[in-house]
């Protein structure tokens, strides 16, 4: 005689189909924060960089690419100190890092002007800004 079991297969297919929502909203969500993150890191550098507080804190006004990522990176909270897929928050690339997420960061004319890139990581829209440094509103 074979026994049979259908309210046990019912209930590994439901463990299954459990399991397989769990990691789509897991993913799902950690998409949604490093996008949020990206996002956070290109507004603090555009704040940042237009507030002439920000330049008061600096022995020399920034002038390079580098210079520029090292300020910018001091005036992060602890929680954006790397970017969503790892690395720094900020590279010395136009259009950042789509795959890690990190802002790109480029001085033009030996740091009078500063062109802030948000990546299109993980579905964001690419975005650039230049701005006038220590020039609010700009």
């Amino acid at each position: 005689m074979r026994a049979h079991y259908p309210g046990f297969l019912q209930l590994c297919l439901g463990v299954c189909a459990l399991c397989a929502l769990v990691a789509y909203a897991h993913q799902h969500v950690n998409s949604r924060l490093g996008m949020t993150q990206t996002h956070l890191s290109f507004v603090s550098a555009v704040q940042a960089s237009t507030n002439s507080e920000t330049l008061a804190h600096v022995s020399q006004p920034p002038q390079t690419s580098q210079q520029w990522a090292t300020v910018l990176q001091a005036q992060l909270p602890s929680s954006l100190t790397a970017a969503p897929s790892g690395g720094p928050t900020y590279v010395l690339t136009d259009g950042g890092n789509p795959a890690t997420g990190a802002v790109g960061i480029t001085s033009v004319d030996y740091g009078n002007k500063l062109v802030i890139s948000r990546p299109a990581y993980a579905g964001l829209i690419p975005q650039a800004v230049t701005v006038s440094p220590g020039e609010a509103g700009s």
